[in-house]
């Protein structure tokens, strides 16, 4: 399983909007444990986003994007994302920076 997710902003909250589900079968539904920079963390899948990511009970989702990507992650203007991938069994979380991008 893989797919991306696009960085946005719900009020003062990031959130990643997820592709629709019709055509990326597989994206989880409900709280599933995430691995994001070598820890485990819990992510909130809901039916259109991800809005809640839970380490020791906070949510830190904008933190973590903000340092994935700075202080302006998810901000209007902006295109951001990330990925999701399974590796051997479990569910990870890593920037995207498409090919084109990469240096």
């Amino acid at each position: 399983m893989q797919f991306r997710a696009k960085a946005m902003h719900s009020g003062k909250k990031a959130i990643l909007m997820l592709p629709d589900r019709k055509k990326t079968p597989g994206i989880p539904l409900g709280e599933t444990p995430v691995m994001v920079n070598g820890r485990e963390l819990i992510a909130r899948f809901a039916k259109i986003a991800v809005n809640v990511l839970l380490d020791e009970g906070a949510n830190v989702l904008t933190p973590t994007l903000q340092g994935m990507f700075g202080p302006d992650a998810g901000m209007p203007g902006t295109r951001y994302f990330v990925e999701f991938l399974e590796i051997d069994g479990r569910l990870h979380m890593r920037p995207y920076v498409p090919e084109s991008d990469a240096s």
